[in-house]
Order: structure tokens, then C-alpha cells, then sequence
């Protein structure tokens, strides 16, 4: 490749990531707005948010561990994240059949209810977003292949569900709340 052909390409993916950080900015603040308009459900955060459209792809109840790992949170933080939304009735949790230890997070109805409504509105101002916009098959294409390659960069977490390998795991559910504080012991020693 000469100089010349070096530089213009240069030139071209300047372009192209100066397309792309207007795109990402622009479809942060439709996300923004779907959720300001479904605030009636819940209020969350963007990070609560990346956790909660990670168990509604995940179609399966995650581990807690592996959801935090996909959020890119501490253990610390995905736990006191967990707990906050499990207060709001957003989530819930389950023990692992197989793994006592280990406790499974899916999403409540409530949960599932807010993520679709937030999609729907997004999906909608994007429908109105691409009206009318040629090469509409090329476009998404080229959509698909970005956001699958920003998905295997170290530390994205998965843009689609698990594989059905991981889907077959069974939890059993958690009689009294796993999330929240931990029960208060009794003063009286005879309790």
C-alpha cells in the first residue's frame, strides 16, 4: 500500500469513528429518553440498565458472578447493584440446583415489563430515525458486524443470548429473599 493510499484510508476510518461516536452519542440519549418515559415502571441507571438488557437476552437466569463479570462490575458492586434493583422488584434470585453456593439472577416481570417498554420506545424513534434510508439491508449489515465486533473486545459482555448449552441449567427457587440484608439475630437467647 503507498503512502498516498495509507493516508486516504486513514482519512476514511477518521471518518467512519467520528460517524460512529455521533451514532453511539445519539442512541445513548434515545435510551435515555425511552427510560425518562418509563419511569412510571422504575428509574434506573445506564449501568442498571446494561444489567437488566443483560438478563433479558440472556434467557436464562445468570450467575451473579458472571452477570457482574458482562456489567464489567466488582463483586462488591454487582451485589449492592443486585440489591437495589431486587428493591425495586426488578430482579430476582434463585440457588443454582446443581451449586448451593452459587445464586442465579433473572429478570421479575416487572423487570421484563420496563426493558420491553424502554426497547419499544427506542425501537420506534430508530424506525423514524432510518425512514426513508437507502440501502436500509447494507446498513444494517454493517450495523450487525460493528456491534458484533465491539462485542468480542476484552470486557464487552455478550451483544446476543447464551448458547442454548448454557440454557438447559435448572434453579431451584429461594423460599425467603436472597437479596437485601441479612436477617437481624434476636436478642432473646431463647428464640
Amino acid at each position: 500500500m503507498t503512502l498516498v493510499a495509507r493516508a486516504d484510508r486513514a482519512g476514511e476510518d477518521e471518518g467512519v469513528l467520528a460517524a460512529l461516536e455521533r451514532f453511539t452519542f445519539a442512541t445513548v440519549g434515545v435510551t435515555e429518553r425511552a427510560m425518562a418515559a418509563a419511569s412510571s415502571i422504575a428509574e434506573v441507571s445506564l449501568p442498571q440498565w446494561r444489567v437488566l438488557t443483560l438478563l433479558y437476552q440472556s434467557q436464562t437466569p445468570l450467575r451473579l458472578a458472571d452477570l457482574g463479570s458482562q456489567a464489567g462490575l466488582s463483586a462488591s458492586s454487582a451485589s449492592r447493584m443486585m440489591d437495589r434493583l431486587a428493591d425495586r422488584g426488578l430482579i430476582g434470585a434463585s440457588i443454582d440446583r446443581h451449586d448451593r453456593r452459587v445464586l442465579r439472577i433473572s429478570l421479575t416481570r416487572r423487570g421484563r415489563r420496563l426493558v420491553q417498554v424502554v426497547l419499544d420506545a427506542r425501537r420506534a424513534a430508530f424506525r423514524e430515525a432510518v425512514r426513508g434510508l437507502g440501502h436500509a439491508s447494507t446498513f444494517a449489515a454493517d450495523l450487525v458486524a460493528v456491534a458484533d465486533a465491539l462485542a468480542e473486545l476484552p470486557g464487552a459482555g455478550p451483544s446476543r443470548p447464551e448458547s442454548a448449552a448454557v440454557a438447559k441449567r435448572r434453579t431451584t427457587p429461594v423460599r425467603r429473599p436472597v437479596l437485601g440484608p441479612a436477617p437481624t439475630p434476636s436478642a432473646d437467647p431463647n428464640a
